[in-house]
């Protein structure tokens, strides 16, 4: 019998041509698949990080806030006259001793935990892209753990003192009575206290600045996204 190599040939080629198209095709859906999946996280991104500058814009205010309160009673402490405006002086203590309770910084990474966890990085196909979100959240971690740890010896010092916890009560000012007013003015007198409000004032500016400089990052991570999508 004799064999037709040009009839095996030909249908060895289309074997081969078949296989290649199925591989191509397989691939080409692969691939679709995965930038499917790219955009998708991609959103998620960006959702994050357009609730993480909400969150970092109302902590900075709140720590501007603080921070004005405390520099306020700072001057009060180390002025010679001390002649006080006694509501005033209370208004700020108020502010200034609410440290633990005024705002909770929340980093939103759910989408970037749930790549680093599933190894699903890399679905992100520039490594500059992939960089770039690494370091904001490296940063946004060290930061939050930073304004974690604002101290807070004003406010225990309040606490104790009064019995109210600042800024948990509506119209606290008018809560306190004539007895909580001056024991707080009183408190004033404490040798260690103007130590104290230094101090916070030294750990609300440095979490003012470094979150600031976080702000800046995140909208610029924000708009490398933007144009990656």
């Amino acid at each position: 019998m004799k064999i037709n190599y040009l009839h095996l040939s030909a249908e060895f080629v289309v074997i081969v041509i078949g296989v290649a198209v199925a591989l191509a095709a397989e691939s080409w859906r692969q691939d679709l698949l995965e930038r499917s999946a790219e955009t998708e996280y991609i959103e998620r991104l960006n959702i994050d990080l357009q609730q993480d500058q909400e969150n970092l814009k109302a902590f900075i205010e709140d720590s501007l806030e603080l921070l004005a309160s405390t520099n306020h009673l700072i001057s009060v402490l180390e002025s010679s006259a001390r002649n006080l405006d006694r509501d005033e002086v209370i208004s700020n203590l108020l502010v200034a001793s609410s440290t633990p309770t005024f705002s909770v910084l929340t980093i939103q990474d759910i989408a970037y935990q749930e790549l680093i966890n599933t190894g699903g990085f890399n679905i992100i196909e520039s490594s500059a892209v992939r960089q770039d979100i690494t370091e904001y959240y490296r940063l946004a971690t060290i930061n939050k753990n930073a304004a974690e740890r604002i101290p807070n010896s004003i406010f225990s010092r309040f606490r104790e003192l009064t019995g109210y916890v600042p800024y948990y009560y509506t119209n606290l000012e008018n809560s306190l009575t004539e007895s909580d007013k001056t024991r707080l003015l009183e408190e004033l007198d404490d040798k260690n206290i103007l130590r104290e409000f230094r101090a916070q004032r030294s750990s609300l500016d440095t979490i003012a600045a470094r979150l600031s400089q976080l702000l800046s990052l995140n909208i610029e991570t924000l708009q490398i996204l933007d144009n990656y999508r």
